[in-house]
């Protein structure tokens, strides 16, 4: 019987004597390039087992939130619409499930929480309103940049002329600075701003190198943009959550069990 185990086991049965062949990830990649039957046996089974998970509702993520929660309705349509498996437990619904926040120090008020990995990680109103304040915060500093923008005078013309750039770009560059702005501030396209400014910060920082001045005012400007994000957006936890280093895993070998 073989046996690997690195935070589950599963349990290999041989029906008869045989041996049981280790293959390293790279090794097994060449293997399915090289090999197009057994490159199709093994997607099949993905496939299947990924199909299966997903109608029984099987994964390594865990929401526990409830129907009247925002966020927690929010998560839920996120993993359901990309189709990744998970287990839903209702607060209204689950009586044990007060045992389980017990457990892991968490109430009521911290929910929805998401589990994945062996970490659990519990989007409280706390942490959401820390991640709206910095997304606020950051915010005023490009709108701050917006309105020098629009107001104009003789510092924002040596600034562009420094640049290198024409100051027929100052209104254009104003109103994209605050559309990205509005978009990163409206919950529903969150994600969506976010992925703007920072190609507008990226730009910023390729101008500010081609003309030799520092840029980690703007690098900094953009890891807030993201840390606000990421507090305050249920799906952007789910699709990058915080996890703990794996278990090493362990073989054994042997013959039929």
């Amino acid at each position: 019987m073989a046996t690997a185990s690195g935070g589950d086991s599963r349990h290999i049965r041989a029906s008869e004597p045989g041996e049981v062949i280790e293959v390293d990830r790279d090794k097994l990649l060449a293997l399915v390039q090289t090999d197009a039957e057994l490159s199709e046996i093994l997607m099949r089974a993905f496939i299947l087992r990924r199909v299966e998970l997903v109608t029984q509702g099987i994964g390594d993520v865990v929401l526990i939130g409830s129907a009247h929660s925002a966020g927690t309705l929010r998560a839920k349509e996120f993993l359901t619409r990309n189709g990744h498996p998970h287990t839903y437990i209702d607060l209204d619904r689950d009586p044990e499930v007060q045992e389980l926040l017990d457990r892991f120090q968490v109430g009521v008020a911290d929910i929805p929480i998401h589990s994945r990995g062996g970490w659990m990680m519990a989007a409280s109103g706390r942490v959401v309103w820390v991640g709206r304040a910095i997304s606020v915060l950051v915010s005023l500093v490009f709108l701050l940049s917006v309105f020098i923008k629009l107001k104009g005078g003789p510092e924002l013309t040596q600034g562009m002329a420094h640049l290198g750039l024409p100051e027929s770009m100052v209104t254009p560059l104003a109103v994209l600075e605050l559309s990205c702005v509005v978009i990163y501030l409206v919950p529903a396209t969150s994600v969506l701003g976010a992925i703007l400014l920072a190609g507008y910060v990226g730009g910023t920082i390729c101008t500010a190198w081609r003309v030799g001045d520092p840029s980690f005012l703007q690098i900094g400007l953009e890891i807030i943009v993201w840390l606000g994000l990421y507090l305050r957006e249920p799906r952007l936890r789910a699709l990058i959550p915080i996890r703990t280093a794996p278990a090493p895993k362990e073989t054994r070998r042997g013959g039929p069990d």
